[in-house]
C-alpha cells in the first residue's frame, strides 16, 4: 500500500474516532460530518482529497474483497452547480478490476448512452430520475412508451400508498420531498411546487394537482435543472 494512503487512513481514523476537532469539525450523534466539511477541513489542514486519493482507495476496496463499485464525479463542495467528469469514471474504471457503475446527471436514454461511451463502464447508477420519473427502468430496459397522464396517475398512486403506509405528517412531507422532483418536468413546475410546498394536508394536495393537471401540460423534454435541487428540511416540514 502506498505511503501516502496509509498517511491517509491514519488521518480519518484519528479525526473521525478520536480527535475530529483537531481539524475543527464536529461529528453528529451518530458520528457523523458531511464530506464537503471534511473535504475543506483536511485541505486547511495540509490534507488533499482528489482524484488520485479516491483511485487509491478504489484499489483499497477491490483488495479488501469488494464486488463492485459505483463512482460519482463530482466534488461535494460543488454541489450541483458543475457538470459531473464523465471520463473520470473511465480513469476509475481503467484503475480497477472490478466492474465500476458510473453515476452523475443521468436523466434520459441518451446520457446513459453516452456515459457508457465515454467512460466505457459497466453500468449506470440512477438516482434522483428515479424519484422524478419511476418508469425510468421499463424505459430503458424495454422501451416502455409512458402516456401523457404518467406523471399524474403516478402522483396520484404516491398519495395512496403514503397514506397507507405513513402517519399522515409523516406523508405530507415525503409527498413534498418526492414533489420537487416531478414538478421540474413542467414549464411552470415551480409555481406547482410552491403550492403543494404551503399545503397543510393531503387533501390540500389532491385538489392541487387535479387543478394543475386539469389543462393536462405538456412535461418538458428535459427537466428545468434550476429547479432539481434538493430542499432543505426546515423548508419541507414549514
Amino acid at each position: 500500500m502506498k505511503k501516502s494512503l496509509i498517511s491517509y487512513s491514519k488521518f480519518l481514523s484519528l479525526v473521525l474516532h478520536h480527535q475530529p476537532k483537531k481539524i475543527g469539525i464536529s461529528l453528529d450523534k451518530r458520528g457523523w460530518v458531511e464530506v464537503d466539511k471534511l473535504i475543506d477541513a483536511s485541505k486547511r489542514n495540509s490534507v488533499d482529497i482528489n482524484f488520485e486519493t479516491a483511485v487509491d482507495l478504489a484499489r483499497r476496496f477491490e483488495d479488501a474483497g469488494a464486488d463492485a463499485l459505483t463512482f460519482h464525479p463530482r466534488a461535494v463542495r460543488d454541489g450541483r452547480s458543475r457538470p459531473p467528469k464523465w471520463h473520470y469514471i473511465g480513469l476509475m474504471k481503467q484503475a480497477v478490476t472490478i466492474p465500476v457503475f458510473g453515476n452523475g446527471d443521468v436523466f434520459d436514454e441518451d446520457d446513459c448512452l453516452n456515459i457508457l461511451i465515454s467512460s466505457r463502464c459497466d453500468g449506470i447508477a440512477i438516482g434522483r430520475i428515479a424519484v422524478a420519473k419511476p418508469w425510468i427502468f421499463a424505459v430503458l430496459v424495454n422501451g416502455y412508451p409512458p402516456d401523457q397522464n404518467i406523471y399524474f396517475k403516478t402522483a396520484q398512486e404516491m398519495i395512496r400508498l403514503l397514506l397507507k403506509y405513513y402517519e399522515p405528517l409523516h406523508a405530507i412531507q415525503r409527498f413534498k420531498k418526492y414533489a420537487l422532483y416531478f414538478s421540474a418536468y413542467f414549464t411552470y413546475g415551480h409555481r406547482l411546487y410552491s403550492k403543494i410546498l404551503k399545503a397543510k394536508d393531503m387533501r390540500t394536495i389532491q385538489i392541487i394537482l387535479n387543478a394543475f393537471f386539469e389543462n393536462s401540460p405538456q412535461p418538458l423534454a428535459r427537466l428545468n435543472m434550476n429547479r432539481f435541487i434538493e430542499p432543505s428540511d426546515r423548508e419541507i416540514s414549514d
